[in-house]
């Protein structure tokens, strides 16, 4: 698995640090629902390519909000790859006790894990405090790009499919679109979702 791992991620250094979290779920994934059981180690590696992708596309931003962060895709890898950049990991359900113990194993000292909603999140004083929102697998994404127009700086990055890029695009949100389709992925799209300034 470490070479596997090392195909994919290619920093020598942090391959270690990918293969304790691929322990780590492995091992909570007797618990709580991480990824697929059938294939642990067939969807660690495809969740951890598309992880890789999106952050090396993200390295010029210097603070992230991932919201929904489930089993921490894709934002565990992206921390594990950028260690001096800032991310906060938002999680409501019991997956948020699983993204604590990956960041005390793992020793990321750049990562907080939140418990609440996106609602609950996107507060007063969380106005504008972050670069990027990333989001995969939230459905709601109409919500979070209305809601969250103010407590971002830059805007929010979706992994998602062509439909839910249809949506966005039509709503006419203020939001500048661009997708990119992820490499060896049929129906899997980066979607980058620049805030337009208001009046223009």
């Amino acid at each position: 698995m470490r070479e596997k791992i090392e195909e994919i991620v290619k920093e020598e250094q942090r391959k270690e640090l990918f293969y304790q979290y691929y322990e780590l779920i492995k091992e909570w994934s007797s618990k709580i629902n991480l990824v697929s059981r059938k294939d642990i180690e067939g969807n660690f590696l495809n969740l951890l390519k598309t992880s890789v992708f999106l952050y090396k596309r993200l390295a010029e931003y210097e603070s992230f909000v991932d919201i929904g962060a489930g089993a921490g895709f894709p934002s565990v890898p992206g921390q594990i790859l950028f260690p001096e950049k800032r991310f906060v990991l938002v999680e409501p359900s019991k997956r948020f006790y699983f993204l604590k113990e990956v960041i005390k194993k793992l020793s990321l000292k750049n990562t907080e894990v939140v418990k609440k909603s996106f609602l609950e999140f996107f507060s007063k004083k969380n106005r504008e405090n972050y670069d990027i929102v990333v989001s995969w697998g939230v459905r709601n994404k109409i919500a979070m790009l209305k809601r969250g127009r103010n407590f971002v700086k830059i805007g929010y990055v979706f992994v998602t499919g062509p439909k839910e890029i249809e949506k966005m695009i039509t709503l006419n949100l203020k939001y500048d679109f661009h997708a990119e389709k992820v490499e060896g992925k049929d129906r899997l799209y980066l979607v980058f979702a620049k805030k337009v300034p208001r009046g223009t």
